[in-house]
Protein backbone atom coordinates (compact mmCIF):
# COMPACT_ATOMS: atom_id res chain seq x y z
CA UNK A 1 0.00 0.00 0.00
CA UNK A 2 0.70 3.16 -0.02
CA UNK A 3 1.18 3.96 3.26
CA UNK A 4 3.41 1.16 4.27
CA UNK A 5 5.72 2.64 1.24
CA UNK A 6 6.46 5.97 3.23
CA UNK A 7 9.75 4.61 4.99
CA UNK A 8 10.89 3.34 2.29
CA UNK A 9 10.56 6.74 0.59
CA UNK A 10 12.14 8.57 3.97
CA UNK A 11 15.39 6.66 3.40
CA UNK A 12 15.39 7.44 -0.34
CA UNK A 13 16.07 10.44 0.80
CA UNK A 14 19.78 9.82 1.35
CA UNK A 15 20.20 8.24 -2.23
CA UNK A 16 18.78 11.55 -3.69
CA UNK A 17 21.39 14.05 -1.21
CA UNK A 18 23.96 11.91 -2.75
CA UNK A 19 23.27 12.46 -6.31
CA UNK A 20 22.54 15.83 -5.79
CA UNK A 21 25.53 16.99 -4.41
CA UNK A 22 27.48 14.98 -6.87
CA UNK A 23 25.00 17.45 -9.53
CA UNK A 24 24.39 13.76 -11.22
CA UNK A 25 20.73 14.77 -12.08
CA UNK A 26 18.04 16.89 -11.37
CA UNK A 27 15.71 17.01 -8.72
CA UNK A 28 12.37 17.15 -11.83
CA UNK A 29 14.55 13.92 -13.08
CA UNK A 30 14.60 12.18 -9.75
CA UNK A 31 10.52 12.30 -9.31
CA UNK A 32 9.82 11.12 -12.52
CA UNK A 33 11.92 8.47 -12.72
CA UNK A 34 10.81 7.63 -9.12
CA UNK A 35 6.81 7.64 -10.47
CA UNK A 36 7.92 5.98 -13.45
CA UNK A 37 8.95 2.90 -11.43
CA UNK A 38 6.16 2.77 -9.40
CA UNK A 39 3.60 2.24 -12.17
CA UNK A 40 4.07 -1.95 -12.16
CA UNK A 41 3.81 -2.13 -9.15
CA UNK A 42 1.00 0.78 -8.89
CA UNK A 43 -1.06 -1.11 -11.81
CA UNK A 44 -0.18 -5.13 -10.10
CA UNK A 45 -2.07 -3.49 -6.98
CA UNK A 46 -4.76 -2.14 -8.73
CA UNK A 47 -5.72 -5.07 -10.86
CA UNK A 48 -5.43 -7.40 -7.64
CA UNK A 49 -7.44 -5.76 -5.22
CA UNK A 50 -9.66 -3.20 -7.41
CA UNK A 51 -10.52 -5.84 -10.07
CA UNK A 52 -12.16 -8.60 -7.56
CA UNK A 53 -13.78 -5.71 -5.94
CA UNK A 54 -15.59 -4.33 -8.71
CA UNK A 55 -17.31 -7.46 -9.23
CA UNK A 56 -17.66 -8.58 -5.69
CA UNK A 57 -19.65 -5.49 -4.58
CA UNK A 58 -21.68 -5.96 -8.06
CA UNK A 59 -21.12 -2.80 -9.69
CA UNK A 60 -22.37 -2.34 -13.19
CA UNK A 61 -21.49 -4.91 -15.69
CA UNK A 62 -20.64 -2.72 -18.73
CA UNK A 63 -17.17 -1.97 -19.93
CA UNK A 64 -17.49 1.85 -19.76
CA UNK A 65 -18.35 2.18 -16.44
CA UNK A 66 -15.87 -0.95 -15.24
CA UNK A 67 -13.00 1.56 -17.16
CA UNK A 68 -14.36 5.04 -15.09
CA UNK A 69 -13.88 2.79 -11.99
CA UNK A 70 -9.94 1.80 -13.25
CA UNK A 71 -9.48 5.38 -14.38
CA UNK A 72 -10.42 6.57 -10.92
CA UNK A 73 -8.48 4.56 -8.92
CA UNK A 74 -5.45 4.85 -10.99
CA UNK A 75 -5.88 8.18 -10.00
CA UNK A 76 -6.58 8.06 -6.63
CA UNK A 77 -3.46 5.55 -5.87
CA UNK A 78 -0.99 7.94 -8.04
CA UNK A 79 -2.34 11.04 -6.17
CA UNK A 80 -2.18 9.10 -2.48
CA UNK A 81 1.49 7.85 -3.86
CA UNK A 82 2.49 11.98 -4.55
CA UNK A 83 1.09 12.79 -1.33
CA UNK A 84 2.67 10.55 0.84
CA UNK A 85 6.10 10.98 -1.31
CA UNK A 86 5.52 14.85 -0.66
CA UNK A 87 5.28 14.70 3.49
CA UNK A 88 8.01 11.81 3.00
CA UNK A 89 10.33 14.71 1.68
CA UNK A 90 9.55 17.89 4.15
CA UNK A 91 8.76 16.12 7.21
CA UNK A 92 12.06 14.89 9.10
CA UNK A 93 11.05 11.59 10.55
CA UNK A 94 9.45 8.19 10.25
CA UNK A 95 7.02 8.15 12.58
CA UNK A 96 6.03 12.52 11.70
CA UNK A 97 4.82 10.95 8.37
CA UNK A 98 3.19 8.46 9.25
CA UNK A 99 1.35 9.77 12.42
CA UNK A 100 -0.32 12.02 9.81
CA UNK A 101 -1.52 9.32 7.39
CA UNK A 102 -3.02 7.23 9.93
Amino acid sequence: GTLTGTPDEIDGRAIYYKQADARFYQAGAFLLGRQISNLPLLALEIVAFGLPFYFIAGLAYEARAFFVYLGILIAYKFALKMLYGILAQTLPKKANVQGIGT
